[in-house]
């Protein structure tokens, strides 16, 4: 137990008094501890570290315990108390008897200082001793209090002697400014020169900063200096005043950075009172202060300790002593004096009385009365009570659960409607060719095969007939062909006959299984057949159909055989109900009602479904329903409602019949919300019972009264509405489930009310008693007495059966039945006549969980015999390395061999463009992880890892951790290791919030993107209160505001100016300017450039998005498997090497630090100006990449901008003016800019989509009829193309010919964003193909005998010119005297120029026959032609990559503009081309865009899969017409892929479009040596590749600047003008 003692007063009372408890208390202290050993180490650790005391008192005759304490504390606990804040009293008893009597206030305090330096401590330390050895002589006990209860009064300390401040000082914070870093001791030694790093625009700053102060005193070439020699330089002729920039850099650092009640004079009175710091010195301090660059404002207590901390720090370096009276306080930094608490009070009392007099006279004054609003707010209050009391009291009443049950959720905003059945159709007859094509045959697979041939036949028309009559054409797969010919029968036949759903072929029975291990597992097998079934017919004696009379229910054959006719005809001609109207509630994912949905979609009805739990999820659950089982005409409309509020009710129903909303009739009504209610007896009803009764009962009735006010109102008499009513056999049999069987008993009462109501020429009544129906949640639990409950008689029904037999009800003969009667359908499977159910299926779970154990213990028995006699084996934990792969070479016998007949020798590889290498940063870091998210849907444990790496949420290690050697990954956050599998498990979900689409983060120093800050200008009606600036800003100040402005000088500060805005002067303040929630692809959070290995300095020199392109530069060659840019000169020369890399907007934030940064004079670089250049991010790459001296293109072309720099870049190869060339665009992200684009209505409005229900990832949906705009991202694409001669020689991997480049205008016009159709230039051609008139340069044979004949007359000419060169050589030895020796030499020389003429000549013939053989043709589009040299046709293209912004114009425009081109090139009909919709992922990066879209083209080719817009959940009705276009949203496998085209929309009239062919037509044209010599090179290059990625990753060294070109200095200009210069000779 702990009492706490206060020895201030005294007791009276019987009991013990304080003196007598001290007493007792000092001597059981003094017991213990004669009695025990002394542990003063343990004592101490207990008393100051785990009591963490803060008084301590020695008893003693000395101070021996307490000056052991001090030095405990001083070694132990000084920078623990620091950071916690806890201050120490050290007491003795015959030093501090009256501060322990609390007589009077005496405190001996352990200071605790970290950044103080060791004489600091020493020096206190020995203050701090002589306090304690020198009793207080203070007497004056009116004046002093304890600590708690006094307060700190201003105290002047004694002055130091003062010192002008330094040209160091001076110089650091001129340096340091420019930098934007504090300087150190050991940058003073280095020069500005080196401390600029080549930067010679930020040199010339500081260059100028300093003649700005110093003037004609800087040296010439001060730049060379060392700082700390050039101040000496400056010292000898300083006079030791501030100059201009000094003062400047001070202004700016105490207006920005320090409050504004503690501005420059404030700053110079606190170092003179608390430090006696002259004006020289405080200058010195405010100098040291600009070079500590401050990040951020401070608070005025927080500028206190900042700049005592540099005081003391100062008073270290110059050997000053603090005087005697300063304590080193942060707050005040002298001795404080204390007034008495008394005093205090009285003064504090006084001072309120007085503010509380004249509010009173002010009051009075204004007419008001204070009272009067006191009277207000007590009864505001009182209400507020009453209201509370009465909304506890019913919520006492009903339940937490009730009440919170009844809230309505139904908005029309959140309607998503699902009616693209015809582009579906197209996607499941893509599956099915892939899933047959796989030549595997498992029963599984077949019945897949079986259902897809359904569902697509359910969906034929005329377009999808096309599509399958080609497949069944083309298809040389006999398998895959038996397949299609089904199909095509199928469709054939069901052409023109509606959507309808099909009976069953199969009945599903239950099965309990009890394994060998004990394990209880539940599933469905095929139902044996009846004995008496006739022709394979499945027994349907347990449906029946009845009527409801007095005696209960009335089943008649007659009825029953109607349905049972309904069931036996479905199977063979199935259930149509198109052009039906079909309300279902209650249809959760696994329920009666989903199953009934879909069969209800597959019969063509158009379904309004509600939903109780509306989300995300639900909604792309109901997305994939539909696009699994619509059939044609079929239409599904989700909204959320909640059936329990009677709001949802009113609105739902309204909503369905207004002409406003769906303005529909309905002709079915399935009213099946319910609320499961189990484990609830009649003593536990609760609020959740009274919910769900409410919910099945009250408001189903509810619902069925608002229909019959629509039909009533509009006077719909002629369509009565069916209404299917859920009833139960379970009316109590089963127990335990709450209010269900009353529910469900009360609904029978409306097939009573049918005849003794008016309702019934608008409603008519079905009843249908549903029996057990396994796999629902209200079955789930007792699903594994199933068996056990048929095998005793009764029947159970599978969620498809069961939905099939309610479809039946909707049957025009069944509901002819209730035209004048309700119907009863008894599905129970003899449920209802069962004897105590719950008994039996006791009895069958007992006996299911008896041999379960006894199996468990057997097995567990087993289990411990086989590792008594076994031996056991530790697992090594996985590793996983993020994947790099080089893409696969072909087999030349399979793959190559076929095609090498017609394509070997036809190419002149020197202007074939090919890409060697591709990368991006973009919104899920790169191209690697954004593929797998693309391709799969999440991520790989490999893009896990490589993206948790690159947002900074791992480090590589290897080294000691814990004592023990580790290699691998650590949490950067603790420091810890973690295994490669647990990063997955750890941080995926934190990076699917952090990458890809999302809403917008805010990154540190950037603003808001909520809102926009904008400046509002006021005229000031009265004088503004003063405020200190320089002198210097005092001048700009009156300049701007002229006669209303007052300058009066600050006393004893000449260079300080006190400002007062007058009446009338006129000044901006900011405001922010509400927008919507700005979602984008961002760069994932925690990226970092420097996690690759970019340089801190260019790091904080370059615009942000210059970061982007290097790091994409730098693995863009590291996929090449260049390790070394270099690499390229010891190949080809300098200037071969061509940089195409543009941008849309190039440095958008180093515009923004111009314009923005300026106007409101913060600090912003001077060479800011060379960052905003579009051209800066490509020299940037060269600089500190390439080092080459060829082209360098810029393009800008807006949204086209990558593949316009792709175009230019097979330009320089075609022509000749490159070998290599980086391509690609990089942009940004800015609130500035995206506020534009939002004004031009070409983004998404954010808001409106969260509205909708929408998640920021579904936000950007391309070619859905609800897409609204595109969503806007920002990172960097960038692809490596050479000439595939390069890269063959060097044996670079190529991951896809270029085939063509094309761009183009639009026509005349005033808008520029409006997307144009001039890329149909790119099929221009004057005949068709395929005619008779045909150009024969098509055929390939015909090609090639032209190139033969050419070749020919080449070698004939050759052989000519050596005959000419043998009759000049003859001649030339018949008529001179010429050595013999120089006519070799000049034969040898003439034979070398023939040989490069013959050269020349092959390289021009194959161009010209080859490559580029269509040009000057008008009969041969450009497409036809660049497909024709690699012998393919327009049908040979597999996919097409959409420019798909998300935007209604754009997908209409594109999409009928590539439809119109394949359709004039001649693209047979049905042969369809599936679009991929990238920016649905990734958002629009503008420039970079079509580098991406590349990207994922070459990623397709060689994963021979098609990645679907996972966002496409429903396609836009227009693009039906598009006949040659299908739009998949889920992945396709296309294996072997030959071409692929993309298309480009940029703003400004800016199209662009490419078509990539697969390497294996590229090494076609090679003979088998020079591809197996080429492949050996590839594998090798790829060996070092992969080592050279993980060591990158590793240690953060994936970029790797370059400081010097690839030669000498001295050496620039042979190596410029020797075109066959070679760095290392191959």
């Amino acid at each position: 137990m702990t009492q706490t003692f206060d020895f201030t007063t005294t007791s009276s009372t019987p009991e013990k008094s304080d003196h007598e408890v001290a007493r007792t208390l000092l001597i059981e202290l003094l017991a213990h501890q004669f009695c025990y050993p002394v542990q003063w180490i343990d004592t101490q650790d207990f008393i100051l570290g785990a009591c963490s005391t803060h008084r301590l008192v020695e008893m003693g005759p000395a101070n021996t315990l307490a000056n052991m304490a001090k030095r405990t504390i001083a070694l132990k606990y000084a920078s623990k108390d620091t950071a916690t804040g806890l201050s120490r009293e050290l007491l003795t008893f015959q030093q501090n008897l009256d501060a322990i009597s609390y007589n009077k206030q005496q405190r001996i305090e352990v200071e605790n200082d970290a950044a103080a330096s060791p004489s600091d401590n020493a020096e206190r330390t020995s203050r701090t001793e002589e306090a304690v050895s020198r009793p207080s002589q203070n007497t004056d006990t009116d004046t002093m209090a304890v600590q708690s209860n006094s307060t700190v009064l201003p105290y002047q300390s004694a002055e130091i002697e003062d010192s002008p401040p330094t040209t160091c000082d001076i110089v650091a914070a001129i340096v340091a400014a420019a930098l934007k870093r504090p300087l150190n001791n050991s940058n003073m030694m280095q020069s500005i020169k080196v401390l600029c790093a080549g930067r010679s625009t930020l040199q010339n700053e500081i260059l100028g900063d300093l003649d700005a102060e110093f003037g004609s005193l800087l040296p010439d070439g001060a730049e060379d200096l060392s700082l700390e020699a050039l101040c000496q330089v400056l010292q000898s002729r300083f006079t030791g005043k501030l100059g201009k920039k000094s003062n400047s850099l001070i202004d700016r650092m105490t207006s920005q950075k320090l409050p504004a009640s503690f501005q420059a004079s404030a700053v110079r009175k606190h170092l003179k009172q608390a430090w006696g710091l002259g004006a020289g010195r405080q200058s010195s301090i405010l100098l040291q202060a600009v070079n500590g660059q401050l990040e951020s404002r401070l608070k005025e207590d927080e500028a206190k300790a900042f700049f005592d901390g540099i005081v003391r720090k100062y008073m270290d370096q110059h050997g000053l002593k603090a005087p005697a009276d300063v304590s080193g306080s942060s707050a005040t930094g002298g001795a404080p004096a204390m007034i008495s608490a008394e005093a205090l009070e009285h003064m504090e009392g006084r001072q309120r009385t007085g503010w509380a007099e004249q509010a009173a006279l002010y009051t009075k004054l204004l007419g008001l009365n204070v009272h009067e609003s006191q009277d207000t707010i007590s009864k505001l209050e009182q209400r507020i009570v009453e209201l509370e009391q009465q909304l506890d009291g019913w919520i006492a009443e009903h339940g937490e659960v009730y009440s919170s049950g009844l809230r309505p959720i139904s908005t029309p905003l959140k309607t998503r409607v699902f009616d693209s059945w015809w582009n579906w159709a197209m996607q499941d007859l893509l599956r099915l060719v892939a899933l047959a094509t796989e030549n595997v045959s498992h029963s599984e697979d077949d019945d897949t095969l079986a259902q897809l041939c359904q569902r697509i036949a359910n969906r034929s028309h005329e377009r999808l007939l096309k599509v399958v009559r080609y497949l069944v054409e083309t298809t040389q797969d006999v398998r895959v062909a038996a397949v299609l010919r089904g199909v095509l029968s199928q469709c054939e036949a069901r052409a023109d006959a509606p959507a309808s759903v099909r009976r069953p072929n199969v009945s599903w029975a239950p099965e309990t299984v009890v394994e060998i291990n004990g394990k209880i597992s539940y599933r469905q097998t095929r139902r044996p057949l009846a004995a008496d079934s006739s022709v394979g017919e499945l027994d349907l004696c347990h449906l029946q159909l009845g009527r409801k009379r007095p005696e209960g229910w009335q089943y008649r054959e007659e009825l029953s055989s109607t349905l049972r006719q309904v069931l036996v005809e479905s199977k063979y001609s199935g259930l149509s109900l198109a052009e039906q109207n079909v309300l279902v509630t209650g249809a959760g994912p696994g329920s009666i009602g989903c199953e009934l949905v879909a069969q209800l979609l597959s019969a063509g009805a158009t379904v309004v479904l509600t939903s109780s739990s509306y989300s995300p999820t639900i909604t792309r659950y109901f997305q994939d329903l539909y696009a699994a089982r619509g059939g044609k005409g079929s239409k599904l409309v989700l909204v959320p409602f909640n059936q329990a509020s009677v709001r949802d009710l009113e609105a739902l129903v309204k909503y369905v019949y207004a002409e406003d909303g769906l303005n529909m009739d309905l002709d079915f009504v399935i009213p099946f919300a319910a609320i499961s209610e189990n484990g609830r007896s009649i003593a536990d009803i609760d609020s959740k019972s009274e919910l769900a009764h409410r919910l099945m009962l009250t408001n189903t009735i509810r619902l069925l009264g608002q229909i019959k006010h629509q039909k009533q109102d509009r006077g719909i008499i002629t369509r009565p509405a069916q209404v299917i009513v859920p009833l139960s056999p379970n009316h109590g049999s089963l127990g335990n489930d709450g209010l269900y069987a009353e529910s469900k008993l009360g609904l029978e009462s409306l097939l009573d009310k049918f005849h003794s109501e008016d309702w019934a020429q608008y409603l008519l009544i079905c009843g249908a008693i549903i029996g057990w129906t396994r796999g629902t949640k209200l079955t789930s639990n007792i699903d594994l007495v199933a068996q056990g409950m048929e095998e005793l008689g009764m029947r159970t029904f599978s969620q498809e059966e069961m939905a099939f037999n309610i479809l039946a009800l909707l049957s025009p003969p069944v509901t002819q039945l209730c035209m004048d009667e309700p119907l009863v359908a008894d599905f129970s499977g003899g449920m209802g006549h069962f004897p105590d159910i719950k008994g039996a299926t006791t009895g069958i779970r007992t006996a299911i969980q008896q041999l379960s154990e006894e199996r468990r213990a057997v097995a567990q028995d087993s289990a411990e015999h086989d590792d008594d006699s076994g031996t056991t084996t530790t697992d090594e934990p996985a590793q996983i390395n993020p994947e790099f792969r080089f893409p696969p070479l072909p087999v030349w016998e399979s793959d190559i061999q076929p095609l090498a007949g017609q394509l070997e020798g036809m190419v002149d590889l020197d202007r074939v463009v090919v890409v060697a290498g591709f990368a991006e940063v973009g919104p899920f870091g790169s191209a690697r992880v954004r593929w797998d998210m693309e391709v799969n849907g999440r991520l790989s444990p490999e893009s896990c890892i490589e993206l948790a790496w690159a947002m900074g949420l791992i480090k590589a290690h290897s080294g000691v951790i814990d004592g023990q050697l580790f290699s691998g990954w650590l949490d950067h956050e603790t420091g810890k290791p973690i295994a490669d599998t647990a990063v997955q498990d750890k941080y995926e979900s934190y990076m699917l919030e952090h990458a890809g689409v999302r809403f917008m983060e805010q990154a540190r120093g950037s603003p808001s993107w909520s809102a926009g800050e904008a400046l509002h200008e006021i005229e000031i009606t009265k004088d503004h209160e003063p405020f200190e600036v320089s002198r210097e800003t005092a001048l700009q100040l009156k300049q701007a505001h002229g006669d209303n402005i007052h300058l009066t000088p600050v006393p004893q500060d000449d260079n300080r100016i006190k400002v007062v805005l007058t009446k009338g002067a006129k000044i901006m303040i900011p405001k922010l300017i509400a927008t919507q929630h700005t979602v984008g692809g961002q760069i994932p959070m925690g990226w970092d450039a420097r996690t690759y290995g970019i340089p801190e300095d260019v790091v904080s020199q370059v615009d942000p998005v210059t970061l982007y392109a290097l790091v994409a530069a730098a693995e863009a060659l590291q996929s090449a498997g260049v390790d070394d840019a270099f690499d390229f000169y010891n190949h080809i020369h300098v200037s071969d090497v061509a940089n195409c890399v543009g941008s849309g907007l190039g440095g958008c934030r180093s515009f923004g630090n111009i314009f923005k940064g300026r106007y409101k004079d913060e600090p912003v670089s001077k060479d800011v100006l060379s960052e905003v250049f579009i051209s800066s991010g490509s020299a940037w790459i060269n600089m500190l990449l390439l080092s080459a001296a060829g082209a360098n293109r810029t393009p800008v072309g807006a949204c086209a901008t990558a593949l316009e720099s792709l175009d230019t870049a097979c330009d320089l190869i075609q022509t000749g003016k490159a070998k290599v060339c980086l391509v690609g665009a990089f942009d940004d992200m800015m609130k500035e800019v995206s506020d534009e684009f939002a004004n031009l209505q070409a983004t998404i409005n954010a808001d409106q989509d969260v509205a909708a229900g929408r998640e920021p990832r579904e936000m950007s949906r391309p070619s859905t009829s609800t897409r609204a705009g595109f969503v806007e991202s920002e990172g960097a694409g960038i692809q490596l193309v050479t000439s595939a001669s390069v890269a063959l020689k060097m044996g670079l991997p190529i991951y896809s010919i270029i085939a063509m480049t094309h761009t183009a205008m639009d026509k005349a016009g005033r808008s520029i964003p409006a997307p144009g159709r001039g890329l149909l230039g790119a099929a221009r051609q004057t005949l068709s193909p395929g005619g008779e008139l045909d150009s024969p340069w098509m055929s390939m044979a015909y090609r090639r005998r032209a190139l033969q004949n050419r070749l020919t007359q080449i070698r004939e000419m050759r052989e000519l010119q050596v005959g000419y060169l043998d009759q000049e050589l003859a001649e030339m030895a018949d008529s001179s005297d010429t050595p013999q020796s120089v006519v070799e030499e000049y034969r040898a020389r003439r034979l070398e120029d023939i040989e490069l003429d013959v050269e020349r000549d092959r390289r021009e013939a194959r161009n010209q026959y080859g490559n580029r053989f269509w040009t000057h043709d008008e009969r041969i589009a450009p497409i036809r032609g660049a497909l024709a040299v690699w012998g393919l046709t327009v049908d040979d293209l597999d996919v097409t990559s959409f420019h798909g912004t998300s935007t209604k114009a754009n997908e209409k425009n594109e999409a009928t503009l590539v439809n119109a081109q394949l359709r004039h090139l001649g693209r047979k009909e049905g042969n369809v081309l599936p679009v991929v919709l990238q920016k649905a992922l990734t958002g629009h990066p503008k420039g970079p865009a079509g580098a991406w879209m590349l990207n994922g083209c070459i990623q397709m080719m060689h994963d021979g899969r098609i990645p679907g817009n996972r966002n496409g959940d429903n396609i836009d009705s227009e693009l039906e017409q598009c006949e040659y276009l299908v739009f998949p949203n889920k992945t396709l496998s296309k294996p072997n892929m030959k071409a692929f085209a993309l298309q480009l929309f940029g703003f400004g009239q800016k199209g662009g479009m490419a078509i990539g062919v697969h390497p294996r037509y590229l090494y076609a044209t090679m003979q088998r040596g020079k591809f197996e010599e080429y492949s050996e090179k590839v594998r090798q290059r790829e060996r070092k590749a992969m080592r050279r990625f993980q060591h990158g990753i590793f240690t953060n060294s994936v970029f790797r600047a370059k400081h010097s070109p690839p030669y000498a200095v001295n050496q620039e200009m042979r190596v410029l003008v020797d075109p066959a210069y070679r760095t290392c000779p191959a």
